[in-house]
This record gives structure tokens, C-alpha cells and sequence, in this order.
């Protein structure tokens, strides 16, 4: 029995409405509460996944698909940004990157807000380490580091926190 375009839409809104809030909740935490990067990557993860399905690449819907697509943007684009970064400071000499706004945080206080003090690379760090739970040497790769400057990175990026966790606790 072949499927109606009906059942076909069905399916969709049913996962999408099922896997919305896990999957904007992890873009967020990735971005550091930037919304309008968490839907960049959110909505550039659920395309690919409807492109996938459509052709055959992926025979069921799953939420830990989107959340890999997500990751694998965001630490695409982290490397992207430090190569501009590395080819602008070429061009013009030492160009400081200025940190993007994080008006959209959640409340202060929560792991959110506090991730969203440190740098991308420090926090996909974590994130991929403490929340993805990967293995350092996976962080390691995917940052495009060296498993002992991952593990320097991870330390420092603790240590930023726990000075937030101190001085939001402190006043």
C-alpha cells in the first residue's frame, strides 16, 4: 500500500512537533543562546533531513539525526570562522573578532547562560564533551585539535565557568 501525500504530511508534522523542542534546545546550547544561529541550524538540519528521506537516504525519522546534522554545521562553521579569522589578521594584521550578542539567553544562572560567556570553541568543547558525551579524541577531531590542546581547552573552558558560577553566585 503505497503512502498518500496526506499520510506523508502527517508523518512530518507528528516528528517535527515530537522532536522540535529537543532539537532547538541543543542548537541553542551549541550557540550560546544566539536564537537566530540556533534556527539557522536547526532549520538548515530538519531540510536536510527531508532531502535525505526524499531520497532515499534515510528510511526513518529520528531525532539523534538532526542532532548530528546541528553539530556537524556548527563545528563546520567554527572552522570556517577561524580560518576567516586567520585570513583577515593576514590582510589587515591583528583583527580581534567581537563576540556576538546574547541578549536571547535563558535565565541567568542556568548552564545556558553561563556557557554563553565563553567562546564557540570553548563551549562546542564542552557541549561536545560533557553533554554529547563523546570521547575526548572525537572532540578532539571534530574541533580539528590535537587531543592534548582539546584537553588543555576543556580544562580552561571549566575553569571559565566555574568564575561565572562564582560571580553570578557572589554578585
Amino acid at each position: 500500500m503505497r503512502s498518500t501525500s496526506e499520510d506523508v504530511e502527517a508523518l512530518w508534522r507528528g516528528f517535527y512537533g515530537q522532536s522540535f523542542a529537543d532539537v532547538a534546545a541543543y542548537a541553542l546550547r551549541l550557540t550560546g543562546g544566539r536564537r537566530a544561529s540556533a534556527e539557522d541550524l536547526v532549520h538548515d538540519a530538519y531540510l536536510a533531513m527531508v532531502r535525505a528521506w526524499r531520497d532515499g537516504r534515510v528510511d526513518h525519522l529520528d531525532t539523534g539525526w538532526l542532532i548530528v546534522v546541528i553539530r556537524q554545521r556548527f563545528l563546520n562553521s567554527l572552522r570556517n570562522g577561524r580560518r576567516e579569522d586567520r585570513r583577515l589578521r593576514l590582510v589587515h594584521g591583528s583583527i580581534s573578532p567581537t563576540e556576538p550578542s546574547t541578549t536571547d539567553l535563558a535565565a541567568e544562572g542556568s548552564i545556558d547562560a553561563l556557557l554563553s560567556g565563553i567562546s564557540d570553541r570553548a563551549r562546542a568543547a564542552l557541549v561536545l564533551r560533557y553533554i554529547d558525551d563523546l570521547p575526548v579524541a572525537a572532540v578532539a577531531d571534530g574541533l580539528g585539535l590535537s587531543v592534548h590542546a582539546t584537553e588543555s581547552l576543556l580544562v580552561r573552558a571549566r575553569g571559565q565557568v566555574r568564575r561565572q558560577q562564582r560571580k553570578e553566585r557572589d554578585g
